[in-house]
């Protein structure tokens, strides 16, 4: 029997690093579950160390056929002191208590940010950004969404484009 549209979750758990953790899960959808169990199988989530840190990357699968979609979540884990670099398209990002500098870049999805320190820049386009209760400079440049910043302290610099921002700091 096949099952058009048919979501199917994978799990794993990725190797637990010195600096860096996390799980993963992966879902995909097709005309029938064996394409979707094909294409979800190729997908591919690889953990690199390096001198300066700890690179998570998600290689999907060339999409060859039509009525296909497949997705990626990650959940990782860090030290809290360790600088934050993230890249991430067609999805959202969270990020709770950094204590570190921190540049967030995502396209197609929603950025939270909260109980952080430090001094963070975050781009988005296409989704909404929230930040609350950050200490330490902020610097948001959105587009195609709504931002909302509360309790920041340190200079705060928001532009945005198309959508609405509202902001409030808090004594330090």
């Amino acid at each position: 029997m096949t099952l058009p549209r048919r979501l199917l979750p994978l799990a794993a758990v990725l190797a637990t690093l010195p600096s860096a953790s996390g799980a993963q899960r992966a879902g995909c959808s097709a005309d029938n579950a064996e394409t979707a169990r094909r294409y979800c199988d190729q997908i591919q989530i690889r953990v690199e160390e390096n001198g300066s840190g700890v690179i998570i990357r998600t290689d999907y699968p060339r999409n060859e056929t039509r009525n296909l979609s497949y997705s990626a979540n990650l959940e990782i884990q860090m030290p809290e002191t360790a600088p934050l670099e993230l890249r991430n398209r067609f999805g959202h990002v969270a990020v709770h208590k950094l204590r570190a500098p921190a540049a967030i870049n995502n396209s197609n999805g929603n950025v939270l940010f909260m109980q952080t320190a430090g001094r963070h820049r975050i781009e988005n386009s296409f989704g909404n950004v929230e930040v609350i209760n950050n200490d330490g400079d902020l610097t948001i440049v959105n587009g195609n969404g709504w931002v909302r910043a509360s309790e920041i302290t340190g200079a705060a610099d928001i532009t945005n484009r198309f959508g609405e921002i509202r902001a409030s700091t808090r004594a330090p």
